[in-house]
């Protein structure tokens, strides 16, 4: 729970408003045996979670209206982005994701969103 309050703490500091409610939920939403980190476990589970709820028609694929970023994606590519993207700020290589490295998943995530929405 410590490193958890930490991490909150650390997003406090780079996020205001609307974008530190999204992280806080983020982070509480993923970290579901509450030890105050994000395991890769979780992180693959949320992710497909995730995956199934934009599978409107439950193909196992997005088409491009699903994914709204262009082509289509499988449940594989998908889950591979996420833990790719995992592995990428998973800075000590632990498997899992605590203080900063979890600063800095939420700092990429903003900016791909924000990427997304003003090409």
């Amino acid at each position: 729970m410590k490193k958890l309050m930490a991490a909150l703490a650390l997003l406090a500091l780079s996020a205001t408003g609307q974008a530190w409610a999204q992280a806080h939920d983020y982070i509480t939403e993923v970290d579901t045996n509450h030890d105050g980190a994000i395991q890769r476990a979780e992180m693959d589970a949320m992710q497909a979670d995730h995956f199934n709820l934009q599978d409107h028609d439950g193909n196992g694929q997005l088409d491009a209206a699903e994914a709204r970023a262009g082509g289509a994606v499988s449940r594989e590519q998908y889950q591979a982005q996420a833990l790719a993207t995992f592995d990428s700020v998973d800075a000590d290589h632990d498997g899992a994701l605590t203080g900063d490295e979890i600063t800095a998943l939420h700092n990429l995530v903003s900016g791909v969103r924000q990427a997304a929405h003003h090409p």
